[in-house]
């Protein structure tokens, strides 16, 4: 990446990636591997910072996040840490890509949003594989993030330490003494750290206990429980994300610990609701498994949800030995993939409802036909 210094007012980008570059379902997080991986589908860690000297992206003025955007590309551009990295203009992105982004876990809904506004002083910090990623002018000036598959929390945090050291060398971001960090959220205040996990839950659905399971986390100090897309998303595919609520008081070391403890649980109760359905009634959870993959294989149209309802199932038939053997990183680039936004920058882009569901079912045909 070459070095030149951006302007206060119009920031400078470096060379943008290609268009097949940025879509490709290329993703660290897609590994499947990892600690408890077989329910742990990702683990992520994110801390929010903000510039001295501007205000908040919602209060700040075109000027003023333009001049951040700026300052942050400069930084960026000047530490060899992130030769490998690209520095994307949002702005230039089509509604499309941006949503392929968010469904790749790369961004959230609210970037999306403010990015499809064509507000200005938005841009994205993106790493290898999408490993490391670092949102320009979000809710805050700099939201990062560490994601990688499996129960990998520490890992996460090691990761974005080395990113945040590299731009605190170069920023002078907000502090207090008192609460740490400032931020847009006073939930974020402090380390201004959120560690997540997004668990796979199959065997509690089907028990009839994620509901119950959501009630435990919710219920405990410190934690909250999300969908898919975290805040303000529904729950697909038994796919559950559990975080730290609050970051003022402990350290980032005990927040990730107080979330790894609250997944192990998780994780032993899941293993156990398996067990259980095996145990009680094979029969109902084979023909339930086998049903599933037969659906898959052979349906005509499938529509989001039902799509991923159907993979959960085939996924948890695979983990539990009862369906052939298929690649866990493949399920979960299926899983990515007849995602609506990914379905259109793979399949090529569709309005009519019906054709979107007629060609996701014969992605996810031809994907599982090559299975053994």
């Amino acid at each position: 990446m070459s070095r030149i210094p951006p302007t206060d007012d119009a920031p400078w980008f470096p060379a943008q990636p290609a268009p097949d570059e940025l879509r490709r379902l290329d993703m660290e997080w897609l590994r499947g591997e990892g600690q408890h991986a077989s329910v742990v589908v990702t683990s992520r860690v994110r801390v929010a910072r903000n510039l001295k000297g501007y205000r908040f992206p919602p209060a700040a003025s075109p000027t003023e996040l333009n001049r951040v955007l700026g300052e942050v590309i400069g930084a960026v551009t000047r530490q060899s840490c992130f030769d490998r990295f690209h520095v994307l203009d949002t702005a230039q992105l089509s509604e499309l890509d941006l949503h392929m982004l968010m469904e790749k876990h790369l961004i959230s809904p609210h970037f999306v949003k403010t990015s499809q506004q064509r507000s200005p002083g938005r841009g994205l910090v993106l790493g290898p594989r999408g490993g490391r990623v670092g949102m320009i002018n979000e809710e805050d000036h700099l939201r990062l993030q560490a994601i990688r598959s499996g129960l990998e929390l520490e890992a996460c945090w090691e990761e974005l330490g080395k990113v945040d050291d590299a731009l605190e060398a170069e920023l002078d971001f907000s502090w207090s003494d008192q609460l740490g960090y400032l931020s847009t959220c006073p939930t974020n205040l402090g380390t201004a750290m959120r560690a997540s996990v997004l668990l796979h839950l199959p065997g509690l659905s089907l028990k009839g206990r994620l509901d119950a399971i959501r009630s435990q986390i919710a219920s405990q100090v410190g934690l909250s429980v999300r969908g898919l897309y975290g805040e303000g998303s529904g729950v697909l595919g038994n796919l559950l994300q559990i975080s730290n609520q609050i970051s003022l008081g402990p350290a980032e070391e005990d927040l990730i610990g107080m979330v790894r403890g609250m997944a192990g649980r998780i994780i032993e109760q899941e293993m156990m609701a398996r067990q259980e359905i095996r145990r009680d009634n094979s029969v109902a959870l084979f023909d339930k498994v086998w049903r599933a993959l037969g659906v898959m294989r052979h349906a005509q149209t499938m529509d989001f949800p039902e799509a991923l309802s159907g993979l959960s199932l085939v996924r948890l038939g695979v983990e539990m030995e009862i369906l052939p053997p298929i690649p866990r990183e493949r399920l979960n680039e299926l899983m990515v993939s007849v995602r609506p936004a990914m379905l259109q920058v793979l399949m090529g882009q569709v309005s009519d409802p019906l054709q979107a569901d007629m060609i996701r079912a014969q992605r996810i045909r031809q994907e599982l036909a090559e299975a053994p």
